[in-house]
């Protein structure tokens, strides 16, 4: 019986080496990329020292890394080598957790469980937005009025929903870690269908949704920065000469998208255009539906997995292919976006299909 038992787990544990995530492959020209939503030993949950943190961003070639220290913002010196570092804060409010990004100081505690809070952020010159605002740990309860973007997705969240159905759903994936952490990794990934249904319900094409990681140092911080990563669209600055106001600029935009970058081959090429005789609206933007004949998505290669390029108008699906690349011209007003989805094996055996990129979005106006 105990032979049998073994050869059981032996045989799991070489079937679970040897499953293989699809890659995407990497485009020289797909912009920066970087990783939102980082805390370091300075938060009281954080575990890593700073210069650990950066120095695992730089092993792993990102750009940019958003620190949002707890009810903190604490000087964050830029080093001689590796990835541009962007200060905010993530702020404790009665209404849940917001990040604050362009913003020097902390407000006080009396402003920041104010109704009036992202109004005061607005005047600063700082951009607000709601962390994880569906999990099961602070989810956003405050109003959705005035808030520039969501984080539609953040690994430590999914972990959390992970817990919440139950821990005998972690036995797999904790097993699995020992072997193949990867794999194990991309368990956690799912489609946040109540976080995007928020942001689909704003009417404002500026109100971006943004991948976090919510680093703390309970997962080796390269392996949660591979989680979700932020590429920014083609950026007219080089790496050497981009600032973070720059950063904070292209995100506030909505010129990003949100990449699962578990999936390594580098940051891919993706475009997603509104396409008119005498105008090309990118991401981000606004146009008028009669200035547009077609929307256009050319999606990323992925080797190991059909590319699925699902389209939606304020929340509901209105196209989907299995392509590289979609043209739809049904064009109505509304708020497009578009999720790029893959099959990802499951730890033993089958598959799953989740999104593995987000746009922002488009807005045309009657």
């Amino acid at each position: 019986m105990l032979l049998s038992v073994l050869l059981v787990l032996a045989a799991a544990a070489i079937r679970v080496r040897t499953q293989e995530l699809p890659r995407f492959q990497a485009a020289p020209d797909a912009g920066l990329r970087g990783v939102f939503h980082i805390h370091s030993d300075a938060s009281h949950d954080g575990r890593v020292p700073y210069g650990e943190l950066v120095e695992a961003g730089r092993r792993l070639g990102v750009a940019f890394l958003v620190f949002t220290e707890h009810n903190r913002r604490p000087a964050r010196p830029q080093l001689d080598a590796g990835p541009i570092i962007v200060s905010g804060s993530e702020l404790s409010t009665a209404f849940g957790h917001l990040i604050q990004l362009g913003l020097d100081t902390v407000p006080r505690k009396a402003m920041r469980d104010s109704t009036g809070l992202t109004d005061f952020l607005h005047e600063q010159g700082a951009i607000a937005i709601a962390s994880h605002p569906e999990s099961p740990k602070r989810p956003w309860s405050g109003s959705d009025a005035g808030l520039d973007g969501f984080e539609i997705t953040s690994s430590s969240s999914d972990l959390r929903v992970r817990i919440q159905d139950g821990y005998h759903r972690l036995a797999g994936p904790l097993a699995a870690y020992l072997i193949h952490r990867k794999l194990a990794l991309a368990q956690l990934y799912r489609r946040d269908d109540a976080a995007l249904q928020r942001w689909d319900a704003q009417v404002d094409r500026r109100v971006i949704g943004i991948c976090g990681t919510d680093t703390h140092g309970w997962v080796a911080p390269h392996l949660q920065y591979s989680t979700w990563q932020v590429v920014l669209d083609a950026f007219e600055y080089s790496p050497d000469s981009a600032t973070p106001d720059d950063i904070i600029g292209r995100l506030a935009e909505g010129r990003f998208v949100c990449l699962a970058s578990l999936l390594d081959g580098g940051a891919p090429r993706f475009r997603f255009t509104a396409e008119g005789p005498d105008v090309t609206v990118h991401q981000g933007s606004v146009a008028s539906a009669d200035s547009v004949t077609t929307l256009e998505v050319t999606a990323p290669v992925l080797d190991g997995s059909a590319t699925v390029i699902a389209l939606y108008r304020d929340g509901s699906r209105v196209a989907r292919a299995e392509a590289q690349s979609l043209s739809y011209d049904a064009l109505k007003p509304g708020t497009y976006r578009v999720e790029v989805l893959a099959r990802l094996p499951r730890l033993l055996w089958g598959h799953m299909e989740v999104p593995v990129l987000y746009s922002n979005r488009i807005r045309l106006r009657p």
